[in-house]
């Protein structure tokens, strides 16, 4: 995997942040290593000021070696959406941004393999291989399932050792994974930006699925690896049972969101109670009343189209 002069991309690493500052420095840490070298960090920390300061100090500290960080205050907490959108803008002049959340550990040539698959097979967008802290795949990209009203991950649970077939994933996929993906002037040009009324979850699937109705190509690399400690500021990677309400909340409401967004306006009529009754099962059956509480509030603020952040952010 050899990059010419002609493949030497510009890239702006968008990194969006929320009170976290220890998974970020851990990202940046893991950065440093990279074998590609042509990029430059943007840090959004959207925890508000103190939480801007903090980070600001902590990366005084920091040895970056080589790395040009910028530091960037959100002001407010717009989402995952806002955040990396304000990156895009702020990084504005580059070839490409590599969205990558916080919570993650990139091997030293993962991006040196998308931008290589970017650049040398004409794709638009790239993902690759996202791992659990357990060394199992957590997702080779993904595909939005209609008719389970539900995103589905490829290879999930799958050990590392197992073959992947490049072309077979991408011939599955329909999105890519938000936690690292790779997305060109072009996309960007073409599509426009992250949707910002989901607030967290879903705007990535919204947005590759937007970009192939458009003619944008995605891809896959098996070669760049990023380890992945999933829901570090959100509680999205606990168990069902102990999930945060905001996870819940948000999963619900924008899957319901998607279906009206990607004009299946005729699937949200019949397969929203199809909807409603998983979360039956999947909470109440079990025992988990509270869970039920706030996933239904969720399911019932997506059917009336109620967006952007919810009113009791900031209570957890």
């Amino acid at each position: 995997m050899t990059l010419n002069n002609q493949h030497q991309l510009a890239i702006a690493i968008i990194i969006v942040g929320y009170r976290n500052p220890d998974d970020i420095i851990n990202c940046l840490t893991s950065l440093s290593e990279s074998s590609y070298t042509n990029y430059e960090v943007f840090i959004i920390e959207n925890g508000g000021y103190d939480s801007f300061v903090s980070l600001q100090e902590r990366l005084k500290a920091f040895s970056a070696g080589a790395q040009v960080i910028h530091l960037v205050n959100a002001g407010q907490n717009g989402g995952f959406a806002a955040g990396v959108n304000m990156g895009i803008k702020e990084a504005n002049g580059f070839d490409a941004w590599w969205v990558l959340n916080p919570d993650t550990r990139p091997e030293p040539d993962a991006l040196k393999a998308l931008v290589y698959k970017l650049t040398v097979s004409n794709y638009d967008a790239v993902g690759g291989v996202l791992l659990k802290s357990d060394g199992k795949i957590q997702s080779l990209g993904g595909y939005w399932s209609i008719y389970s009203i539900r995103p589905i991950s490829i290879g999930n649970g799958f050990s590392i050792d197992t073959h992947i077939d490049e072309r077979k994933v991408e011939s599955k996929m329909n999105y890519i994974t938000g936690a690292s993906i790779l997305i060109s002037k072009k996309f960007v040009e073409t599509v426009g930006l992250m949707r910002e009324d989901y607030f967290l979850y879903c705007e990535e699937i919204e947005w590759c699925i937007r970009a192939l109705n458009q003619g944008m190509k995605i891809g896959f690399s098996k070669n760049s690896i990023v380890h992945h400690i999933q829901g570090t500021t959100t509680g999205s990677g606990a168990a069902p049972k102990s999930r945060s309400k905001l996870s819940i909340f948000l999963d619900e409401r924008n899957k319901i969101l998607m279906m009206s967004d990607l004009n299946h306006k005729f699937a949200k009529i019949f397969l929203s109670p199809l909807a409603l009754s998983l979360i039956f099962f999947r909470y109440f059956v079990k025992g988990n009343i509270n869970s039920f509480k706030i996933a239904l509030s969720g399911w019932y603020s997506g059917i009336i189209n109620k967006r952007g952040k919810p009113s009791f952010i900031g209570e957890d």
